[in-house]
């Protein structure tokens, strides 16, 4: 099954998004893990480029193409504090 690793960025204020994006609050950013990651001594790590604008909050997750348990093979909230 395939899957790929999303992350939500979610502005310290909801201006700063597109205009379309505003409506869900946060910016998505999508990444097929197998192109833009790497896995080293059991650990799994991705590289992506954030919006430049105050960030409240950075969630992140594993999602599957073919839902089960709700989608998400797991799910991460990090706030992000100045």
């Amino acid at each position: 099954v395939g899957y790929q690793v999303t992350v939500e960025v979610v502005p310290e204020d909801r201006k700063d998004l597109h205009r379309r994006r505003r409506r869900y609050g946060f910016e998505e950013i999508e990444l097929r893990f197998e192109k833009f990651g790497v896995r080293f001594e059991g650990k799994c790590i991705a590289v992506v480029s954030l919006p430049d604008y105050p960030i409240s909050v950075i969630r992140t997750g594993q999602r599957f193409h073919r839902p089960r348990n709700g989608g998400y093979g797991w799910k991460a909230e990090i706030p992000v504090s100045r």
